[in-house]
C-alpha cells in the first residue's frame, strides 16, 4: 500500500502559472496525495483542474499566512522522507 503524502503548492506571484502548468500535467500522480495550497495558489490552480476537466482532489487552501508554520513543518516532515 502507498503512502498518502501531503503535499504544499506554494509560488511567488511571477511563479504561479509555472506551478499551476506543473500542477496540470501531474495531476494524475497528485490525485493520490493531500494538497495543500495558499490562498491565490490554491485558487488559481483549482481553477485550472476545473477548466481541464480534471476530478477535484484533496484540496486544502490556506486562506492566512498565519498557516505558514504549519505547511513549513508538513514540508519537513516530507523532505525528511526522502
Amino acid at each position: 500500500m502507498k503512502k498518502r503524502l501531503t503535499i504544499a503548492l506554494v509560488a511567488h506571484d511571477n511563479r504561479k502559472a509555472d506551478l499551476v502548468e506543473w500542477a496540470v500535467h501531474n495531476a494524475e500522480l497528485l490525485s493520490h496525495h493531500h494538497l495543500v495550497c495558499t490562498g491565490t495558489t490554491g485558487s488559481l490552480v483549482k481553477k485550472a483542474f476545473e477548466e481541464k476537466g480534471i476530478k477535484n482532489l484533496m484540496f486544502e487552501v490556506d486562506q492566512e499566512l498565519t498557516s505558514f508554520e504549519q505547511v513549513k513543518t508538513r514540508l519537513q516532515s516530507f523532505v525528511e522522507m526522502l
